[in-house]
Parts: structure tokens; sequence; C-alpha cells
């Protein structure tokens, strides 16, 4: 009979593996879609938080000890991602920002 640690990794397994699915889907979706190579990037980068997070979790539910390293991981790839993301918006705004009217980089300073 299973125990409630079992269950517990069974159950964080499959969300894992369900989110790293979706997670792929997602990408694969974003480059058909996107046509603008910047955006592209800093969008994948964003989007593998999920599996980074749900692998993190899981890797320290089987391995314990290993739970500080990952934790380590896990808070640089996140601050890498912030950093993504505020490329994004600036990528974004230089690419509308044109024809918005706001000059030559789109950039309102």
């Amino acid at each position: 009979m299973a125990t409630l640690a079992h269950s517990a990794l069974l159950v964080s397994a499959i969300c894992t593996a369900l989110s790293c699915f979706l997670s792929m889907l997602t990408m694969a979706g974003h480059l058909i879609q996107t046509r603008h190579r910047a955006l592209k990037a800093y969008t994948i980068r964003i989007i593998l938080m999920v599996p980074v997070y749900s692998l993190e979790t899981l890797g320290a539910m089987l391995v314990p000890e290993a739970a500080v390293v990952l934790a380590v991981f896990r808070s640089a790839y996140e601050a890498f991602a912030l950093f993504s993301f505020v490329q994004l918006m600036l990528a974004y705004l230089s690419v509308m920002g044109p024809s918005q009217g706001h000059g030559a980089t789109g950039v309102i300073w």
C-alpha cells in the first residue's frame, strides 16, 4: 500500500509532466506565431519558468538533500526571467513605438 509520501510524489510527477508538456505546446505556438526574433527569445525564456519551477519541486521531493542547491538554481533562473521580461517590454516598445509617433526608437523617456 502506498504511503502519503509516495502518493505526493506521484501527484507531483504527474503535475510536472503535464506542466512541461503544456509549456512545450505554448512555446511551439509562440515559435510559429511570433515574427519578431527578439520577442520570440524573450517569451520562450519567460515560459521556461514553469518547467524550471516544477522540475525543481520534483527534484527537491526526490532528493531532499539537494533542495538548497535546486532552490539557488531556481532563484537564479527567476532573476534571468525577470531580466528577460524587462528586455521583452523594451523590445516590444521599440517594435510598436514608431507607428505610434514616439520617434525612431519608440521608447518614451
